[in-house]
């Protein structure tokens, strides 16, 4: 256990100092030149994460109306009724999608009373995103080599598992930004917190795969699940 564990361990670290020192910027000048082609004209800009340089966009978020988003409000409060009433879609998912909705809710009452004691800027928003996803990334990876490492399989299984999750997150994190950046700067101001409050949600989702994939999985092969 203590070696797989060890081993894990080091592969997630080393992945992630991969991450920030090359994959990352290599991904911002794919998403820049794609953003630049398509007219979409933005700087980019070097940001200290965790004592190292990463890339990231200069940009000015997008402030709707007061009326615009009060009605926004309203179809968000009446989907969330919705939900809770309604019998077709699973409780446990109706938790989760309502969860997300009720911090819509919160988001779209500040900026429609108080937007201009909003603090942040574009430099302020992405260092305190990049650090949350980085810091959420290695807590992720970390957390799910302990699980691995007290999963009875054979370690190459688990490696192969534990690749799959961090290719997962690096390939996810650079379309949840490329979103993040199209969101706050062309639809709503309201993304910003809500794309930064959210980050957590793809703990939740490596959580899944290790409930009910590798667990079942091993359960499974022991002959113990009749599920």
């Amino acid at each position: 256990m203590w070696v797989d564990l060890a081993i894990f361990v080091l592969v997630s670290v080393g992945s992630i100092y991969f991450y920030i020192t090359l994959i990352h910027h290599n991904a911002m000048m794919m998403i820049h030149e794609v953003f630049t082609a398509s007219g979409l004209h933005i700087e980019m800009i070097d940001l200290d994460i965790y004592t190292f340089s990463m890339s990231a966009f200069d940009i000015s978020f997008h402030y709707n109306s007061q009326i615009t988003l009060f009605y926004v409000l309203l179809l968000t409060v009446g989907l969330m009724l919705f939900l809770v009433y309604q019998t077709k879609i699973p409780l446990n998912l109706v938790f989760w999608i309502d969860f997300l909705l009720l911090l819509t809710a919160i988001f779209l009452v500040y900026f429609i009373f108080w937007p201009t004691y909003f603090p942040y800027n574009a430099k302020k928003y992405f260092e305190l995103y990049l650090h949350a996803y980085v810091g959420f990334m290695l807590m992720s990876f970390i957390v799910f080599s302990f699980s691995l490492a007290l999963t009875p399989e054979k370690l190459g299984k688990k490696l192969f598992i534990l690749s799959g999750v961090i290719a997962y997150y690096f390939v996810y994190s650079f379309v949840r930004l490329a979103a993040t950046l199209l969101l706050v700067s062309q639809v709503s101001v309201v993304f910003v917190p809500l794309m930064y409050f959210t980050i957590f949600y793809d703990f939740i989702l490596i959580i899944y795969i290790y409930t009910f994939v590798l667990y079942k999985n091993t359960i499974k092969s022991q002959g113990l699940y009749h599920g």
